[in-house]
C-alpha cells in the first residue's frame, strides 16, 4: 500500500500562498511573505500511515517552493494507491485544477482531499472528476483505513468519515468518525 500526502503548491497571478497550518489561508506577492507554516495534519496523517507500514511519500511543496509541475511528477514518479491533499476555501479551486492534472497523469490512484471548506461542502470537491473522496474531519485514520479498504477493494462505506459520489452519482457517506481525543495513543 502507497499514500502520498501532500501540501500542494499554490501560486497564481504573480502570488504565492499558504494553506495548511494557518489560520487564514492567503495569497501574497512573491517573495515578499517568509511565513511558512508547518502542514500539521498533512504531517500527522503521512506519519500516521507510515508507522502501520504505509509506503507514505509526504512532499510540503509550499515550504519547498516546489512548482506545481515537479510535485506532480514526483507523485507520479510515486505512483500511490491514495493521493490525500490538504485544500482550504480560498485555495479549492486551484487545488482542484492541480488534483485534476494529477488524475490526468495517475488514472488508476485514488484522490481524497479533507479541510475545513470540504468538510462542509463536500459536494463542491466531489463534483469534478479529479476527487473521489472527501475526508470528514481528522485525516489520520481515515486516510490509513482508505488505503486498505483500496488495497482490499472493500466498499468505502466500511471506512468511518468519507463521502464520495456512489455508483449512481448520488452523494454517499459512511458513518461519522470519532474524533481523536489523544494522538499520542493512536
Amino acid at each position: 500500500m502507497r499514500s502520498a500526502f501532500v501540501n500542494l503548491p499554490w501560486e497564481q497571478d504573480g502570488r504565492t500562498g499558504i494553506r495548511a497550518g494557518c489560520r487564514f489561508p492567503n495569497l501574497t506577492v512573491k517573495k515578499t511573505n517568509s511565513y511558512v507554516p508547518f502542514p500539521f495534519l498533512v504531517a500527522y496523517a503521512a506519519a500516521y500511515s507510515e508507522s502501520k507500514g504505509v509506503d507514505v511519500l509526504c512532499i510540503d511543496g509550499i515550504a519547498e517552493r516546489s512548482s506545481l509541475s515537479s510535485v506532480l511528477a514526483r507523485i507520479r514518479s510515486f505512483s500511490p494507491d491514495l493521493i490525500v491533499a490538504e485544500t482550504s476555501a480560498t485555495s479549492l479551486k486551484h487545488d482542484l485544477d492541480a488534483l485534476q492534472e494529477l488524475r490526468e497523469l495517475l488514472p488508476e490512484s485514488c484522490i481524497a482531499v479533507y479541510g475545513p471548506h470540504t468538510d462542509v461542502r463536500p459536494l463542491d470537491a466531489l463534483l469534478g472528476s479529479a476527487v473521489n473522496f472527501v475526508i470528514k474531519g481528522e485525516p489520520e485514520l481515515t486516510a490509513y483505513e482508505l488505503v486498505g479498504a483500496i488495497a482490499q477493494r472493500r466498499d468505502p462505506r466500511s471506512v468511518p468519515g468519507l463521502v464520495f459520489l456512489d455508483e449512481a452519482g448520488a452523494m454517499a457517506q459512511s458513518v461519522p468518525r470519532k474524533q481523536i481525543e489523544n494522538l499520542g495513543t493512536c
